[in-house]
């Protein structure tokens, strides 16, 4: 079994056939993006950006619940960053400088759902169905789901599939209810946000049910290859 935000990366020929007009809409998505804040200044390295932003990230959820960033945190971010390149490359904790940086993605994420009026869940928990394992995403706030991308690039397809597999894998087991899904950038300030319909009937050319439906047999198919 593989996780879905995998599952988003590769696997294109399926990709293909579920979002036959996907790069379009990325396109015009990258041309009309909602600024939030202003872009982030950086001196920190490029190969020490992502564990920045994971930190940025646990900080921010933490505020959410109330308590304390610890070591214990900052050695969960670092094992996972190191699962997902397949090799153990973040040899040293972030200095400084770097923590005064993720402290800043954090109070820009907890900025931009400041303004919610429904409780911020992070990290709702989503069962995998299929090829595709249990997962979590990033936020739920009332019935819209959020996917926070730290990066210094455009939004990419492969951050709209995985919000699309997430909702695929939840309409599977119909933990929440979910309207709508949004991309957010704090790094680069800016957000996009669309219900669930939208996006589909944009990406894939049929209403969310039937996209969910052909996702969940799709995945649900032994002998699969990327």
């Amino acid at each position: 079994m593989i996780s879905a935000e995998e599952f988003a990366r590769s696997y294109s020929s399926y990709w293909r056939v579920l979002l036959p007009l996907e790069e379009v809409f990325v396109r015009l998505t990258n041309l009309r993006p909602d600024a939030f804040a202003s872009r982030l200044p950086t001196d920190v390295a490029s190969d020490r950006r992502a564990l920045v932003a994971e930190v940025g990230f646990v900080i921010f959820a933490r505020r959410v619940q109330r308590v304390e960033f610890t070591q214990n945190d900052l050695t969960q971010v670092r094992a996972r960053l190191e699962r997902l390149r397949g090799r153990a490359s973040v040899e040293k904790d972030p200095s400084t400088a770097e923590m005064q940086e993720a402290r800043q993605i954090a109070d820009r994420i907890e900025a931009y759902f400041r303004g919610s009026s429904a409780d911020v869940v992070v990290g709702p928990r989503i069962p995998g169905c299929g090829l595709i394992t249990d997962c979590e995403a990033d936020v739920l706030t009332a019935s819209s789901l959020y996917e926070v991308k730290t990066v210094d690039r455009p939004f990419r397809g492969s951050d709209f599939r995985q919000l699309l597999a997430y909702c695929a894998l939840n309409y599977a087991s119909g933990r929440y209810a979910v309207d709508s899904v949004g991309l957010l950038n704090p790094r680069r300030g800016i957000s996009f946000v669309i219900t669930l319909d939208q996006l589909c009937y944009a990406m894939a050319g049929v209403a969310a049910v039937d996209f969910c439906a052909d996702f969940v047999s799709i995945v649900s198919t032994s002998g699969m290859s990327p």
